[in-house]
């Protein structure tokens, strides 16, 4: 537990001040969007960045991860450290799904604002139920996790033919064969009808798609949120394929690759 301690302090330390730069702009656009919206008399205008936010969210977890994993290319320190890869890699998912963790929760009560701001300017607002709001938390942590995943296992892979002179300089090509393959692959899968209807079969409704509607009469906005089927079998599919991800990652960082 004191080694693993030890790796998290490492993390929070190389990735601090990217963490802190995106907190800055991030809450630099969130002001920004309540002095345009000042200035164009359009309250609906924090609501779009807001939104704009959310989305970039989704790549938030991976594109820090990747700079974190370059971070390590250059300083090659994992090449000699005593922790398992499955340690070393665990170490780094933590650190920046707690950032991710923390940046959400600003953005949540960013948008808590941003409700009480348009409803005391006349937008109408549907109650925004608690279930929705918990779905679209978790779901934007797990997906920025599960592509972190993936950008983990294509970025061992590409550092794992660096051990082969012959084809240093052109790996970055297999591994763009590797990404075509494996979509093929899935893409072909999802082409089986019998497939298909099973990983399909049980959906959960939710209601956490927004609808916004304009009353041209009243010039205001509306907001609320319809049902939307959400099948359950392919979020275990997808941890699965994360968690393989993840140790298939560990098994080409204990041959020590070259990075």
């Amino acid at each position: 537990m004191i080694p693993f301690k030890g790796l998290l302090k490492k993390e929070f330390y190389i990735t601090r001040l990217w963490f802190l730069t995106w907190i800055i702009i991030m809450l630099i656009s969130i002001i920004a969007s309540y002095i345009i919206a000042y200035r164009i008399h359009e309250p609906m205008v924090p609501v779009g960045f807001n939104i704009g936010i959310a989305v970039l969210h989704f790549g938030f977890m991976p594109m820090m991860f990747l700079s974190s994993l370059k971070l390590e290319g250059k300083t090659q320190l994992w090449l000699y450290n005593p922790q398992s890869s499955k340690t070393l890699i665990l170490a780094k998912i933590t650190v920046i799904f707690i950032y991710q963790v923390i940046s959400q929760l600003i953005l949540t009560i960013s948008g808590y604002i941003v409700y009480e701001y348009v409803l005391s300017h006349g937008m109408k607002i549907e109650s925004f139920p608690f279930l929705t709001y918990v779905t679209l938390f978790l779901f934007l942590l797990l997906t920025g996790l599960y592509f972190s995943c993936w950008i983990l296992f294509y970025w061992c892979f590409f550092h794992s033919l660096g051990k082969y002179p012959s084809i240093k300089k052109i790996r970055w090509l297999f591994v763009l064969i590797l990404f075509f393959i494996l979509n093929a692959i899935e893409t072909a899968l999802m082409q089986i009808d019998s497939l298909r209807d099973i990983v399909t079969k049980w959906k959960l409704p939710m209601y956490i798609y927004p609808r916004f509607h304009y009353v041209v009469t009243s010039h205001k906005w509306n907001l609320q949120f319809d049902m939307q089927q959400v099948s359950i079998i392919p979020i275990f599919i997808y941890a699965i394929i994360a968690i393989a991800l993840y140790f298939i990652s560990s098994r080409f960082l204990d041959k020590k690759v070259e990075v």
